[in-house]
C-alpha cells in the first residue's frame, strides 16, 4: 500500500497533476492502529510533494455491512464489542470526492473533512434494520478474537497484512483505546451544502437488498 501509493504520487508529480484528493480514515495523529497509520504516512508524503491535497476522513463505512459483517440468519454480527462506532453511507463519500475534484484546489486546498454522521452501537443498528426491513433482527454479541478468527480462516480470502490491521482496528476500538471512533465530524453539508445521510435513511434506501439477503437465510 505505501509503495503503490508513493510511485502514484511521485508520478503525479512528474505529470503535473495540481490536485490530490485522498481518501483516508477517521484516526488522531498518534494512532497505533497499522491500517491507519499507513493512510496517515501516504498523507504526510502528499503534503511534502508540493502537489494541492485535500484529505476524506470517512468513520465506519455504512457498505461494510453488505460483506464480511452482513447480518446472517437475522443476527448481525459486529466485532468490536458494545462499543459504539460513527457510520457514513459510501455514496456520501463519492459525493464529497467528486464536489472536491469539480471544484478543485481553489475551494479545498489543505482541507481535511471528517466523515462521522450517526454514532450507534450494535443494538441500535440492530433496531433500525429491523424497523426498515420489518424483521425481528438481533444481535450476535462478537470480539476482536472472532473477527481475527475469521480472517485467518484459509478460504477467507483475506491479505494477511491488511487483515491483521483491520484485527487490530476491533481491538482497538474494543477496548477503549479508539474512543474517537464514537465520536461525530459532519463536514458534510459544508462541501455538499445538503445534509449526509443518516443511518437509518441508508439503511431505508437498502431495504430491499437485505430483505433479499435475509429471505436467503
Amino acid at each position: 500500500m505505501l509503495t503503490q501509493s508513493k510511485t502514484f504520487i511521485d508520478a503525479a508529480k512528474k505529470a503535473g497533476v495540481k490536485h490530490i484528493v485522498h481518501l483516508g480514515i477517521f484516526g488522531e495523529w498518534d494512532t497505533t492502529d497499522p491500517h491507519l497509520v499507513w493512510h496517515q504516512m501516504i498523507e504526510t508524503y502528499i503534503k511534502a510533494s508540493g502537489i494541492a491535497w485535500t484529505n476524506l476522513h470517512p468513520n465506519v463505512f455504512t457498505d461494510n455491512l453488505f460483506g464480511a459483517t452482513v447480518p446472517k440468519k437475522t443476527q448481525l454480527m459486529l466485532y468490536w464489542g458494545t462499543a459504539c462506532v460513527g457510520w457514513v453511507a459510501v455514496s456520501d463519500i463519492a459525493a464529497m470526492a467528486a464536489a472536491v475534484l469539480h471544484e478543485g484546489p481553489e475551494k479545498h486546498n489543505e482541507r481535511d473533512y471528517g466523515m462521522s454522521i450517526d454514532v450507534l452501537d450494535e443494538s441500535e443498528v440492530a433496531s433500525i434494520f429491523s424497523e426498515t426491513t420489518g424483521r425481528s433482527i438481533t444481535f450476535s454479541l462478537k470480539t476482536w478474537e472472532d473477527f481475527k478468527a475469521l480472517v485467518s480462516a484459509p478460504d477467507s480470502g483475506a491479505e494477511p497484512w491488511y487483515a491483521g490491521g483491520s484485527t487490530d482496528f476491533m481491538r482497538q476500538v474494543a477496548d477503549g483505546q479508539m474512543g474517537y471512533i464514537g465520536t461525530i465530524r459532519d463536514d458534510v453539508p459544508y462541501v455538499l451544502g445538503r445534509p449526509a445521510l443518516t443511518f437509518k435513511q441508508w439503511a431505508t434506501e437498502r431495504k430491499e437488498d437485505f430483505i433479499k439477503i435475509l429471505s436467503k437465510e
